[in-house]
């Protein structure tokens, strides 16, 4: 996990320096937070926002 939320770290700053010097300038950034039950699992959002109910399921309360 820590080397997930390190690379992350790297991929943001790789970011802002191409916006920094004008390189890239991303047309939108949004974050977004996904609150669901506990009995739901493998729930994860698709690129354009939508649930991806291919992978949730569901088990016992």
């Amino acid at each position: 996990m820590v080397l997930v939320s390190l690379r992350l770290e790297h991929f943001q700053a790789i970011e802002q320096w191409l916006v920094d010097v004008g390189v890239y300038r991303p047309l939108w950034q949004n974050r977004q937070q996904l609150n669901i039950r506990s009995h739901l699992n493998g729930v994860s959002l698709l690129a354009n926002g939508w649930i991806d109910f291919s992978r949730v399921v569901f088990s016992s309360p």
